[in-house]
């Protein structure tokens, strides 16, 4: 397979964000790009016909003991195995209604969200510390947060806060998506396969162009800092020694 025939585009979705990557890699189909792996940040496609084809996601660990007999059990029912992220296992069958959906229960299914579900409450964690560890020296210094911010917080520090808000805000996102998704799978309603993902297209690399400037910012107000500040030697105590300079 040359280089000529692979294409690859940045993986732009979370996790959590089933319904979006399945409804984009069958359009990606729909124009002849056919996904085949993951890379590291890229999704790799193979050229081919243009053809329907359904991609589902089902949600299990790669390592688990009863994951190649799923995998079996899947492809005996016209599901072909194509790659991994994560949590996600990614499936694909074409786009003919004679194939019947991997899950057919949605209550069932709302129970392998469980897994998704906890990976999005620890990176909420890990945001809420990374948050608290930006909080916790002003807290101690000044007894509250907001005062020792008002007196001896720079721009750099509230370009800093808002960065980590706006991740807690994302992760949080992520936990409330999988408890809806979960919800909505228990109350009988199926998920949505050709859900619209334009909206994930812009808003994640505005994010990301977001946060390389904000980490430009902070660097450069830290540059400016240790460059304004004049470093003067301490005279050392008691008599200085006089050297005399002949003429």
């Amino acid at each position: 397979m040359t280089a000529k025939n692979n294409l690859r585009k940045i993986w732009w979705f979370d996790e959590w964000q089933v319904e979006e990557i399945e409804s984009w890699l069958g359009d990606m189909a729909a124009r002849g790009w056919h996904f085949f792996r993951r890379g590291l940040l890229t999704a790799v496609f193979t050229r081919g016909g243009p053809e329907q084809v359904r991609y589902r996601c089902e949600i299990a660990k790669k390592s688990s003991p009863d994951f190649q007999d799923r995998v079996e059990f899947y492809r005996q029912g016209g599901w072909e195995y194509v790659a991994s992220d994560g949590h996600l296992q990614i499936f694909r069958a074409p786009g003919d209604s004679a194939i019947p959906e991997i899950h057919t229960d949605p209550q069932e299914q709302a129970g392998t969200l469980r897994p998704l579900f906890w990976t999005c409450l620890r990176r909420l964690g890990a945001a809420l510390l990374l948050l608290a560890a930006v909080f916790l020296p002003y807290s101690l210094l000044y007894g509250n947060y907001l005062t020792g911010l008002v007196l001896r917080g720079s721009v750099a520090d509230c370009a800093l806060i808002i960065l980590m808000a706006s991740i807690l805000v994302w992760t949080g996102l992520g936990v409330l998506a999988v408890f809806q998704k979960a919800k909505d799978l228990r109350q009988g309603l199926p998920l949505e396969h050709k859900k619209k993902y334009s909206k994930v297209l812009v808003s994640r690399p505005a994010f990301l162009l977001a946060v390389v400037l904000v980490f430009l910012f902070i660097a450069a107000n830290l540059v400016v800092q240790v460059s304004e500040q004049k470093f003067i030697l301490p005279l050392p105590q008691g008599d200085l020694p006089v050297v005399r300079i002949a003429d």
